[in-house]
């Protein structure tokens, strides 16, 4: 698992000011089935959707070939909004799957980090119909404060986090995560 299949840690990072996500990974063809209408790796919905969601650019780092017993996707790639501001541009690298994407090549690109911040997407920034950001961090509070409230949350016994955060000169964040298991 990587924090790209958490879209929350993804969104909390970006709010923090991260413009720039890179994920290092070993996604298999086994773990990563076809859209069955468009044949397309459902990975790359889910990063080109958390590109345009939160105006960011990843660079992700995958295994390819064939390791013991499974087949590894390669898709090695820099994505992130394109600067027409008509959607998602691979600015080095190929998809997930892709045929080009399945050589062992370093890929390289020179981005403007400062695009994620000018970009076209207001839920960082003023609404100018609002006055206010999009993203309001007091409400999120309170949605998830409610779910870990439910009997159906309750019910599935979530361990408990030991989370210990750092935050370096509000531009690096390191995060520790330990579970206690004890409570089970």
């Amino acid at each position: 698992m990587t924090p790209l299949n958490y879209p929350e840690l993804i969104r909390y990072v970006r709010a923090m000011g991260a413009r720039l996500h890179i994920s290092c990974t070993a996604n298999s063809a086994l773990a990563n089935p076809l859209d069955a209408e468009t044949g397309r790796p459902l990975i790359c919905t889910e990063l080109e959707g958390l590109v345009l969601q939160n105006w960011c650019y990843i660079a992700t780092a995958c295994l390819c070939g064939t390791d013991h017993h499974d087949y590894f996707i390669g898709g090695s790639s820099i994505l992130g909004p394109s600067a027409a501001g008509t959607g998602v541009y691979y600015y080095a690298g190929h998809p997930y799957f892709a045929p080009k994407g399945q050589a062992m090549l370093m890929h390289t690109a020179a981005i403007d980090l400062s695009y994620a911040d000018d970009g076209v997407l207001p839920i960082f920034k003023p609404n100018p119909n609002t006055g206010t950001p999009d993203l309001l961090p007091s409400i999120y509070a309170e949605m998830f404060n409610s779910v870990a409230k439910t009997r159906r949350w309750r019910s599935m016994n979530p361990p408990q986090n030991n989370v210990a955060w750092k935050i370096y000169d509000n531009k690096h964040i390191y995060v520790t995560v330990s579970h206690d298991t004890s409570k089970r």
